[in-house]
């Protein structure tokens, strides 16, 4: 029988990264991040509910249930969800705001 492996990362609430992440696969976010994202594949990363970013987003699907501060530049589709809280600039495909989420934007 052949194992199949499946790139999906999670970084934990405890934890807070100072720099940039490059990264496949998919990633959800419960921690810290201060510096900029840059998804390598088509893979979707998700800010989760405890979640914080400061810096800019650069992939495919971003999901955004916690906190965000800078530009978002989406080949795919953001999704801000009603916890969000979102400052910043959006160039996206494909827009998704719920009732609730916290918007300070400009989208292109």
């Amino acid at each position: 029988m052949e194992h199949q492996l499946i790139d999906y990362h999670s970084i934990g609430p405890g934890l807070s990264i100072v720099g940039d992440l490059s990264i496949k696969g998919e990633t959800l976010l419960f921690g810290s991040l201060e510096g900029n994202v840059l998804v390598l594949d088509d893979s979707p990363f998700v800010l989760e509910d405890t979640g914080k970013i400061r810096g800019n987003f650069e992939g495919a699907d971003f999901i955004i249930r916690g906190e965000f501060e800078g530009n978002i530049s989406s080949r795919g589709k953001v999704s801000l969800l009603s916890s969000a809280k979102v400052t910043g600039k959006i160039e996206s495909k494909s827009l998704e705001v719920a009732p609730g989420a916290q918007l300070s934007l400009r989208i292109t």
